[in-house]
């Protein structure tokens, strides 16, 4: 009986970071360059900026922060799915807002992260969304969850408050 040797292949993951904040690109930047699956395509201020550059960084996925104004950023959101809808876009939020949320997974999402996510979570969200799954932080899911049952977006009561 022979041996089967199989080739381990590598698939890296080509990420375009989106964010007015140099601190914030610089700090993921060097985060997901410790992932073994992702690497850092470019990054873009804004994005018209990531459009200009959208030819030469190839991204599988783009990874847009969503600060203040929340607007202009569902308006980046909005153009960046239309000028490169073969790009799945996960936005980073500040703050767990479940309008915001509902608004951009309608609007073409490719998911939604909290920044308590970990660095794992977060390359391995990005994988998923340059995959084709949705990438949602398990707070997000949770709400997401709670929202199309019906149930209140926050579990307000615990287990012991119903006995």
């Amino acid at each position: 009986m022979g041996r089967h040797h199989y080739r381990r292949v590598c698939v890296m993951t080509r990420v375009l970071l989106v964010s007015e904040h140099e601190l914030l690109r610089q700090g993921l930047s060097r985060l997901l360059g410790d992932a073994e699956s992702i690497v850092v395509a470019g990054e873009a201020k804004t994005a018209e900026h990531a459009l200009e550059d959208i030819q030469e960084t190839n991204p599988h996925v783009i990874l847009l922060h969503v600060g203040h104004p929340v607007g202009n950023r569902i308006r980046d959101m909005h153009l960046l799915r239309e000028r490169v809808p073969d790009v799945p876009v996960v936005l980073l939020l500040d703050a767990v807002e479940d309008e915001l949320m509902l608004v951009a997974m309608q609007a073409g999402a490719a998911g939604c992260l909290d920044k308590t996510v970990s660095a794992g979570h977060l390359a391995q969200a990005l994988y998923d969304a340059a995959s084709g799954e949705i990438a949602l932080s398990e707070r997000f899911a949770r709400r997401l969850a709670r929202i199309f049952a019906g149930l209140p977006a926050d579990a307000s009561t615990t287990h012991t408050d119903l006995a």
